[in-house]
């Protein structure tokens, strides 16, 4: 076995053709990740002149010691010990020329899936032995964590857009989550394609979310649109519209309000509790009606031309969508334009023949942190599936280094 790096359209060819796939193992990732700072190398592992295994590597220097890590993992069976250890020991080899002290790496190793409940579907047959095959070789296992503390999430939402029709997909959807869609419809939101010259609008989204400035975005869509891979779409209301559904709502209640005021003043002494109940119903839902059209006037007057509440990035690969970045503007976050955006894209997705909708990291089911409730929920009540991977392994380079883990200065990617 040798290993050697490849050229750009070498990695290319066998990252895409590999029988699994993550848009951090794309060289369109790497120039990403380049522009963000990162040194970064593809290497081939190679049997006489075939391609066996490759590897997207990011290198960053934290406090004057060099670190890599390899995002997903090794393109690789891990089943083959054999290969395994070529490729670690090749690895080692042409990382520690480069002064790299440890690599972390995060591999693409499924051991169970989930449904919604948290009840396990299928458990991977091949996991303990591809697992071992890892520490045989002196990698250090990082445990199994369930939230956020890894550089990748070590849990992963997605729809299965085979598995059943359209319809089914959507009752398949939580039923206030069923309800918020329609709401959000009526309310005048709208969904567009957008296009490069309307990224700003996403960052507006996303920058109190994610740690990552503009120009993340400008790079992620540069690349990938090279070969019509990345689709940006945004959830925008139109702000006319809701003022007229604001409008007919607040006339609504005002005329049930009026002909309830009238039937309990003409029942005077008669009224029963229920009656009285009815009615300090109406009167929430009447006042509601008002705070809507007070709203409404107010957002109109701010946004005429109408104002954008959600957006996402997907990138497209064979037959599967993956979201790569998504954010909402929280002010309106009861409008529900998310909710509405992430269906119109399975709805897309479906229909243009795609098999998988990848809505990305989640906590896992036994994660303590409350904070992230809302994170899980959102994207489990569309129906998903859960996919948990094995999580993070490191490995020295150099023998008694102080394990990669304690560098703690380095960014999540």
């Amino acid at each position: 076995m040798q290993l050697r790096e490849l050229t750009n359209d070498e990695f290319d060819k066998f990252s895409r053709n590999f029988n699994f796939f993550s848009l951090c193992q794309t060289r369109e990732y790497s120039f990403i990740m380049h522009q963000e700072g990162y040194e970064t190398a593809t290497i081939g592992l190679f049997d006489n002149r075939e391609i066996v295994g490759a590897a997207l590597i990011l290198i960053k220097e934290i406090e004057k010691r060099k670190y890599a890590y390899i995002p997903r993992g090794y393109l690789l069976d891990y089943n083959d010990y054999s290969k395994l250890k070529s490729m670690t020991n090749l690895i080692k080899r042409f990382l520690k020329k480069r002064n790299v002290v440890a690599i972390k790496i995060c591999p693409s190793l499924v051991r169970n899936i989930y449904d919604i409940k948290g009840d396990v579907i299928y458990t991977n047959p091949d996991y303990l032995k591809c697992f071992n095959n890892f520490r045989k070789l002196e990698y250090r296992h990082l445990g199994y964590n369930n939230g956020f503390e890894a550089l990748k999430p070590r849990f992963e939402a997605y729809i299965d857009l085979k598995e059943k029709p359209i319809e089914e997909l959507f009752k398949g959807i939580k039923k206030e989550y069923r309800t918020k869609i329609r709401s959000a419809v009526t309310k005048g939101i709208k969904i567009y394609k957008g296009k490069e010259t309307s990224i700003n609008e996403l960052y507006k989204l996303t920058e109190k979310k994610y740690p990552r400035k503009e120009s993340y975005l400008e790079d992620a869509y540069r690349y990938f649109d090279e070969k019509g891979e990345i689709e940006y779409f945004y959830a925008k209301l139109d702000t006319k519209e809701f003022l007229s559904y604001a409008q007919k709502k607040f006339l609504h209640y005002e005329d049930l309000t009026y002909k309830m005021d009238e039937r309990i003043m003409s029942n005077t002494g008669r009224n029963t509790g229920k009656t009285i109940t009815k009615k300090m119903n109406l009167d929430k839902k009447f006042e509601s009606a008002k705070i809507d059209l007070t709203t409404a006037t107010s957002i109109l007057r701010d946004y005429p031309e109408g104002v954008t509440l959600a957006g996402v990035y997907v990138i497209k690969h064979d037959k599967e969508a993956n979201i790569l970045i998504d954010g909402y503007n929280s002010n309106y976050k009861y409008l529900n334009a998310k909710h509405y955006l992430i269906w119109s894209l399975i709805e897309k997705y479906k229909s243009e023949g795609y098999e998988k909708f990848n809505l990305g990291g989640i906590p896992g089911f036994k994660c303590k942190d409350a904070a992230y409730d809302g994170l899980r929920m959102f994207k489990l009540n569309f129906g998903s599936k859960v996919v948990e991977y094995a999580g993070d392994f490191e490995l020295l380079t150099k023998k008694n280094f102080l394990f990669f883990s304690k560098a703690k200065n380095i960014k999540k990617n």
